[in-house]
């Protein structure tokens, strides 16, 4: 059996310290990552929302309106061409506990061939 020193006994009582505040900072990294992945995946489903919506030919507003009911946050942009439209999402997003030393900009973007309307006769 070994027999541990007073001093010997704080040496373990800080290691052990540091090695708990290394546990909590990594895990933290780790609920930051999975927070931001977690937010790029809603990202690309408010452009592709955003995307058919355009694509049917709703107005810009109304297709604002449709990205923001999937991810309010989102700053939007849609570019169009002649036979298809781009709708581009992006989102800041702050670590946990809102700490402002870093801050990532999550986005996604979606194209669509616009969808041909019958005229009426």
């Amino acid at each position: 059996m070994v027999v541990l020193t007073d001093r010997q006994r704080g040496m373990v009582t800080a290691e052990l310290a540091v090695s708990l505040l290394s546990l909590i900072a990594i895990t933290a990294v780790l609920l930051f990552a999975v927070q931001v992945a977690g937010l790029r995946l809603r990202c690309s489903e408010a452009a592709r929302v955003g995307a058919r919506a355009a694509a049917r030919g709703d107005d810009p507003a109304a297709v604002r309106r449709a990205v923001q009911q999937v991810l309010p946050q989102a700053a939007v942009d849609i570019t169009s061409t002649d036979t298809s439209v781009e709708v581009s999402v992006q989102v800041t997003q702050v670590p946990i506990a809102n700490l402002k030393l870093a801050k990532i900009v999550v986005g996604a973007r979606s194209i669509a061939a616009l969808e041909v309307t019958a005229d009426a006769p």
